[in-house]
């Protein structure tokens, strides 16, 4: 396993649209490595290791990535925020 720690950061589209100046950051840790693992969903997904999982973004089930994933937890950021009725 070559170990790269990335930095990824994720921001949506569709909460662009909504004209909000605050931006809502989702991060999740990992490295990436050498041999592609899994089929699931795209990109570096399959290069993308999580220690805390054992596996790949590529071997996770999508409904686990969604929740572990640099996006789904902006999205939740931002949903929490629009909920809460403030922002960032």
């Amino acid at each position: 396993m070559h170990a790269r720690p990335p930095e990824v950061v994720s921001s949506d589209p569709k909460l662009q649209m909504m004209r909000w100046d605050d931006v809502f950051v989702g991060t999740c840790d990992g490295v990436v490595i050498d041999e592609p693992r899994g089929s699931s969903g795209f990109g570096y997904d399959p290069v993308f290791y999580l220690p805390g999982e054992g596996m790949t973004f590529g071997e996770l089930p999508p409904a686990r990535k969604s929740e572990i994933s640099h996006r789904g937890r902006a999205v939740r950021a931002a949903a929490d925020a629009l909920l809460k009725g403030r922002r960032g």
